[in-house]
This record gives C-alpha cells, sequence and structure tokens, in this order.
C-alpha cells in the first residue's frame, strides 16, 4: 500500500508545483476578485496566458513613444473592463474559461501590433 501512495503523492507534488508555477498577472489571494479573474486563477492555462499578455503590454508600453503610452494604457483598461470583464455574463465557468481564452489571444495580437508599429517608420 505505501508503495502506491508514493508515485500518487509525487503526482500530486508535481500538480502543484505546476499550478503554482501559472501565476497570472494580478494576485489570486486578492480579497475582491471577479468571476473572471477567479476562472483565471482556476485554469493553469488561462493564468500563463493572462501573464503572457500582461508581459507583452509591458513591453509594449515600454516600446511605444512617450506620446502613444496614455492610448496604449487607457487601450488597456477598456480592454479589461469591456471586453475580459464582460465573459463573466457567459454560463457555465466552461464558457467563462473559453471567452477569456478568445478575448486574451485577440488582445496579445492587438499587443504585437502595438509593437510591430514601432519597428515601423513614422
Amino acid at each position: 500500500m505505501r508503495l502506491k501512495l508514493l508515485p500518487l503523492a509525487g503526482l500530486l507534488a508535481l500538480l502543484a508545483l505546476d499550478t503554482a508555477s501559472a501565476q497570472p498577472s494580478f494576485p489570486c489571494d486578492a480579497p475582491r476578485l471577479n468571476r473572471v479573474e477567479r476562472a483565471i486563477c482556476a485554469d493553469v492555462t488561462l493564468a500563463r496566458k493572462d501573464e503572457s499578455m500582461a508581459a507583452l503590454y509591458r513591453r509594449a508600453i515600454s516600446e511605444v513613444p512617450e506620446r502613444w503610452r496614455k492610448v496604449l494604457d487607457a487601450e488597456q483598461k477598456t480592454w479589461l473592463r469591456t471586453q475580459r470583464d464582460a465573459c463573466s455574463g457567459e454560463g457555465s465557468q466552461r464558457s467563462v474559461i473559453a471567452c477569456v481564452d478568445a478575448e486574451t489571444t485577440v488582445r496579445i495580437r492587438r499587443l504585437e501590433s502595438w509593437i510591430q508599429l514601432q519597428r515601423k517608420p513614422d
């Protein structure tokens, strides 16, 4: 019996490490998470995608000219409120996750466009 528990314990430890390594761009232990944020925290893939998107946003903010930073920042805040958080109206948790995944993919593409535009002359 003990031999069977060791592999299971190891598997559980690996799963815990995998989940622990997938931190989104915000603290999952914050007291007032909305439904979308809770879904991101509960899903390893979404958590990783959220952090990737946040890293891309930080990169874009650092690379755009000063005059465009406020525009990009406002666009990000609007996206969070009107696109990502709108996924909370989806019915099931699975639907929320699918919606957030799709919206985050679109946002990543948009941020990549911001970065690409900086490589072209004005």
